[in-house]
């Protein structure tokens, strides 16, 4: 049965009801409501609470609305909560620097930034300065490298702290990290939430493995550095997840760096591209 079925068959239901209860109750108004500043299951719920449970709501998850049928005093209400958290969510430009823990140069292996917003990554040399731009409260992923060179150890890890609980045999894996910034109320805070995760191909098909149990929250200052290697927060995780590796295949710590800023809802500000990068000299 599609939305347009359901909607007729909700108003004809709640019409009868309302005319059931007298004249003094209002009719029945259809209204379908959406939101660039929060997703469609947050939607509901917070038209769920203000609507009360006399009203009735269809999630249409095809056009990214939730059409509500209520009086008219009920969709008053839901305008004036619209107004105010409708507008979008500011955006957050994290410039992210990965190097060689104790060499500088740029000799090594390469690394690449692939944005939540975009659909497309930039290959670079090690130590460079990379930009990721998403919307507060939204996640981008940065991949850290191409290989895992301790892949048995993370096995271990998965298994003992239940992340995995089934045998996982890798076609290809790399590491990653999941960048979500979230500006505190009106800044100048904001906060990091850093989630490890492996990311690859099993039996031909996309996989990913996230760490959540190893997630690090910081806050910072609008634009003030942190390094992942000051946090004190599951050091012996991150010391085996920050490893990259020659074509020689040896191996070397990482050093990552965050710096989150804030910028425009339109990203004035920020630059225009995200995965923008930087070669360092």
């Amino acid at each position: 049965m599609n939305l347009k079925v359901l909607t007729i068959l909700f108003v004809a239901l709640f019409s009868a009801g309302l005319g059931r209860a007298g004249d003094a109750v209002d009719a029945a108004v259809v209204e379908s409501y959406s939101s660039a500043a929060m997703d469609l299951d947050l939607l509901d719920q917070t038209l769920r609470a203000v609507a009360g449970k006399d009203a009735n709501i269809v999630v249409d998850r095809r056009q990214h609305r939730v059409v509500v049928i209520a009086d008219a005093e009920t969709h008053r209400k839901i305008a004036a909560i619209m107004k105010e958290t409708g507008a979008p969510p500011e955006n957050v430009r994290v410039e992210v620097r990965i190097r060689r823990a104790t060499d500088t140069s740029e000799s090594g292996g390469r690394i690449r930034l692939s944005p939540a917003m975009r659909y497309q990554s930039t290959w670079t040399r090690m130590d460079a300065t990379q930009t990721l731009l998403v919307a507060s409260g939204r996640s981008g992923i940065l991949r850290v490298g191409k290989s895992v060179p301790n892949l048995e150890w993370f096995e271990s890890y998965g298994w003992h702290s239940r992340s995995v609980d089934y045998r996982v045999v890798w076609q290809e894996v790399g590491s990653f990290l999941r960048v979500e910034p979230t500006v505190i109320d009106d800044g100048p805070q904001i906060r990091l939430e850093l989630t490890p995760v492996l990311r690859g191909r099993v039996e031909g098909r996309p996989h990913e493995i996230a760490f959540v149990e190893a997630s690090t929250e910081v806050v910072v200052n609008d634009g003030q550095m942190v390094s992942l290697a000051s946090l004190d927060e599951h050091q012996d995780f991150m010391s085996h997840f920050l490893v990259g590796m020659e074509r020689g295949r040896e191996t070397h710590a990482l050093e990552v760096e965050l710096t989150p800023r804030r910028v425009g809802v339109d990203g004035s500000g920020a630059s225009p591209m995200a995965g923008t990068l930087r070669r360092n000299r």
